[in-house]
């Protein structure tokens, strides 16, 4: 494995250089100016500029593109008794923040951040940020933290809420820090690219990047007799040489408009040593795949995917299948999901949500505007196997600015 992330990246640095030389792009000077000399002369044209009147054409190059479309997305939400609130309660949500940026048809940015509001504190999480470089339709490059090719979900919604029917994510697609059973965010390298034919759309994804760590949950006895862990994105050093790997092909038929079908998969290494007593050491080499189907015609829209979990002779399945109908303002839906796994497997026995699990749901969604607001109030049943079954109403203010 270490001896192929090793190749697999010499080759990324090929791209990487193959691209800068294709695009012309100009090299650095070592004698380039300081950042404060160009800041001071782009500020003294900007002034010219506007002195004499220009344009915004002329403006465009030269003033920051960031926070333009800067938007604002939160939830507020209210629950009966559930596996995760014990009592009847009012909730606040994430506030997200997120902002794209763009020069020309090739340069691109994304910027999304999130505050998180616990019961005596408040935390702030850089969700995603990366930089990119169209080539043209069939390659783009982009660099950073951003959402892993993990099936349609992960790539199609992203923190805000609003964007999606549900509630919540299937509960097995939570992102890391809330019992997240796969790396949902990875950090390094992405390429990606389409390519359209007679017989319909092609798309690609490829990403390279720092595996997975694992962190103790602080919040383990509600899950779990014994300590667990949370998967944790390794944003500035990784544990080991190995790199993740994860790749995703879908494919959009020109025969059948409105239906798009996947394949996806992704290799890891964790290796992670739990200093306690007595220390423990964590060496897991972890295999993730599987297909999505995405169906939307009008009104109607069906979502699925399937996710195969494999470490070595243990094997697990993940799976859900969501069922929705707008009818204007009001579009009712339907899901169920299960994880289907082993007590033993020695990857998702280490994680807080890694116990076998299923759920029903059902709810309706009203658009208070099409935009900006919409209220979710659904029904879910939650059996956790080894553990209660709880059925739970919830009520989510879903917003958007």
């Amino acid at each position: 494995m270490r001896g192929y992330s090793f190749v697999a990246w010499i080759i990324g640095l090929w791209v990487f250089l193959i691209i800068l030389v294709g695009a012309g792009l100009p090299v650095k000077s070592a004698e380039a100016d300081s950042i404060e000399d160009r800041v001071e002369r782009l500020e003294e044209k900007i002034r010219e500029l506007e002195a004499a009147e220009s344009n915004e054409e002329d403006l465009y190059d030269i003033k920051s593109q960031f926070g333009k479309n800067l938007r604002l997305f939160g939830d507020i939400n209210y629950y009966t008794d559930s596996r995760e609130r014990r009592n009847r309660t009012f909730s606040v949500g994430s506030l997200g923040m997120h902002s794209t940026a763009s020069y020309g048809d090739r340069l691109s940015f994304a910027f999304e951040m999130i505050v998180v509001a616990h019961d005596h504190s408040t935390s702030v999480n850089l969700e995603r940020i990366w930089v990119g470089y169209t080539v043209n339709d069939l390659l783009t490059l982009r660099a950073g933290r951003f959402h892993s090719a993990l099936g349609y979900w992960n790539k199609a919604y992203h923190h805000g809420k609003y964007f999606f029917d549900t509630v919540e994510r299937p509960f097995f697609l939570k992102f890391e820090d809330i019992n997240g059973i796969m790396p949902i965010h990875i950090v390094g390298l992405e390429l990606s690219g389409a390519f359209d034919s007679g017989a319909g759309t092609l798309k690609y994804w490829l990403q390279l990047g720092n595996g997975p760590t694992l962190h103790k949950d602080v919040h383990w006895w509600m899950y779990s007799n014994t300590q667990t862990y949370v998967l944790v994105p390794n944003n500035q050093t990784d544990d080991n040489d190995s790199k993740q790997v994860t790749a995703r092909v879908a494919y959009e038929p020109s025969f059948l408009p409105g239906l798009g079908l996947g394949v996806f998969g992704t290799n890891f290494l964790i290796e992670y040593t739990d200093r306690s007593v007595p220390v423990e050491v964590i060496d897991l080499h972890q295999s993730i795949y599987g297909a999505d189907l995405q169906y939307k015609r009008g009104a109607l829209e069906i979502l699925s995917e399937y996710f195969r979990f494999k470490n070595g002779e243990a094997t697990a399945n993940a799976y859900y299948g969501q069922l929705s109908y707008n009818l204007g303002k009001f579009t009712p839906y339907a899901r169920y999901e299960e994880l289907d796994t082993k007590a033993n497997d020695p990857y998702l026995s280490l994680l807080s949500g890694g116990n076998e699990r299923l759920q029903y749901i059902g709810g309706v969604r009203f658009d208070i505007d099409d935009l900006h607001s919409s209220v979710k109030a659904q029904y879910r049943y939650d059996d956790w196997k080894g553990g209660n079954i709880y059925e739970v109403f919830e009520i989510q203010w879903a917003f958007n600015f």
